[in-house]
């Protein structure tokens, strides 16, 4: 019997399908890199391990099981297959319920890694307290982001990615509640991850967002007009469009700032973002009570008040 780690399975799976280590590593990660991954001196990442996946054509459970096999019967690994799928299909609570079935199990150490299995688990809490987050379900984001950080607690693997979209999650919470004691601690922790690691959030968003809270509105307007929003999804947009809208308003520049409220609107009705619904609507409410359009004033009022029964 022969252990396969990671490493030795990373490079069977490459051999196997004829690929170099510059065809398998590509732009996603360096060749030394995957080397050192194949040596068993270097641990991937779990984005790493789902690439890997993709491009070795092997589940990801295949990478994360550690237990001793056949190198002869490759094909008897234990089968996480069901985590692999949920997790594909980003149904991220069906996959945090397979998980802590096999955490139950007297003898999950011998079927994973334990380490990279609360790693996985983690992940799972934060993809899911962002759903609810996007859904202006406040108290079970804050649920699913902390028990996220828990669990990254048990695991030696640092993920400052997640760690700091954690932190920026909380930071959007704690603004909506406006609770200024945690928005700044939240903002401090986010930033310091944020610093430290690949940028996989929009920084001039959240630079703007930054801006604002100094009350910087002619900084935000001229600032925002160097920014494409080409290529920003549609979460991104609708907050570019909610911070342009309400710097407007603060400078009283109303045509202008229920242009981009309009938009912001647009966006997160056809996404049923929620996060910024009650924002959008509070100003739409004061914009058009403004200039005069009181039955859209009252319209929007109406929604903004029911938004917040709802928060409560």
């Amino acid at each position: 019997m022969q252990e396969w780690t990671l490493g030795k399975k990373v490079k069977e799976a490459r051999l196997s399908k004829k690929m170099t280590q510059r065809e398998v590593s590509k732009d996603f990660i360096t060749r030394n890199m995957l080397s050192k991954i194949e040596n068993d001196t270097a641990t991937p990442s779990i984005k790493t391990i789902e690439y890997l996946s993709k491009v070795l054509g092997r589940p990801i459970s295949y990478f994360m099981d550690y237990s001793p096999v056949q190198s002869s019967d490759l094909n008897n690994y234990i089968n996480l297959s069901s985590i692999n799928k949920y997790f594909k299909d980003n149904n991220y609570l069906k996959c945090i319920n397979e998980i802590n079935i096999i955490i139950k199990s007297k003898d999950h150490r011998d079927i994973v890694n334990n380490q990279e299995l609360y790693l996985l688990l983690a992940f799972c809490h934060f993809k899911e307290g962002n759903n609810y987050l996007l859904r202006g379900k406040l108290n079970n984001a804050e649920e699913y982001y902390y028990t996220s950080l828990e669990l990254l607690s048990k695991s030696i693997y640092t993920e400052l990615n997640i760690y700091s979209e954690i932190f920026y999650g909380l930071y959007q919470i704690s603004l909506y509640k406006k609770d200024s004691g945690l928005m700044a601690e939240n903002h401090n922790k986010f930033y310091s991850y944020h610093k430290s690691r690949t940028s996989i959030l929009d920084s001039e968003i959240f630079r703007l967002e930054a801006l604002y809270t100094e009350s910087k509105y002619e900084i935000i307007i001229s600032q925002s007009k160097n920014i494409k929003i080409e290529n920003m999804n549609h979460f991104i947009k609708s907050k570019f469009y909610l911070i342009l809208g309400k710097s407007y308003y603060k400078i009283n520049n109303l045509d202008s700032s229920l242009k981009y409220l309009l938009e912001a609107e647009k966006i997160i009705k056809l996404h049923n973002i929620k996060l910024y619904s009650l924002d959008v609507y509070e100003f739409l409410g004061k914009i058009n009570y403004k200039i005069g359009n009181f039955k859209e004033a009252y319209d929007y009022t109406l929604i903004a008040n029911k938004l917040i029964k709802e928060i409560e």
